[in-house]
C-alpha cells in the first residue's frame, strides 16, 4: 500500500539532483497521495538503494512484507540480487522493454552497421561489469 522511491544521485558533479525527488514530484503531480510515498534519496548506487531502502522499510514496519522492485530491464537482475542480498523479499518488474521483433535479413540490414547496436552493447557491457564488480565486492 506504499510506494518507496529509492535513488539519490550517482553523479560526481551536480549531485543535488536526486532521482527519488524527481519521481516524488511526478507522483504528486499524477495524483498519488503524499502519505502513500516513502523516500530514500541518499543512495548513490544499486547496492546502497537496497541497503537504505531496507532501513526505510524497517522504520515503517514493512521490511518483512513482499515488495516489487521496478527498474529498467537491463538493470533488473543486478537490482534483484542486491535487494535479496540484504534479505528483502522482492519480485521484479521492468519499466521498459528493448527488442525488435521485425527481423530483416536483407543485404542492407546484414552489411550496413546499425549505430543503435553500439548503444545496446554499451548497456550490456555496463551491466556485465556491474554484475562482476558487485559479485567480487560481495554486494550480491
Amino acid at each position: 500500500n506504499k510506494i518507496l522511491l529509492s535513488g539519490g544521485s550517482g553523479r560526481l558533479l551536480d549531485n543535488d539532483l536526486k532521482e527519488a525527488r524527481g519521481l516524488f514530484d511526478y507522483l504528486i503531480f499524477s495524483g498519488v497521495n503524499e502519505a502513500d510515498i516513502l523516500i530514500e534519496d541518499s543512495s548513490r548506487n544499486t547496492r546502497e538503494n537496497a541497503l537504505y531502502s531496507k532501513n526505510v522499510l524497517e522504520k515503517n514496519g514493512l521490511a518483512g512484507k513482499k515488495h516489487l522492485v521496478f527498474t529498467s530491464a537491463f538493470h533488473l537482475r543486478r537490482a534483484m540480487l542486491c535487494f535479496r542480498k540484504v534479505n528483502l523479499n522482492v519480485d521484479g518488474f521492468s519499466t521498459d522493454f528493448r527488442g525488435d521483433f521485425k527481423r530483416s535479413f536483407t543485404p542492407d540490414k546484414l552489411l550496413i552497421p546499425d549505430p543503435e547496436a553500439y548503444s545496446d552493447w554499451q548497456l550490456i557491457i555496463r551491466e556485465l561489469e556491474g554484475l562482476l564488480f558487485y559479485k567480487i565486492s560481495g554486494y550480491i
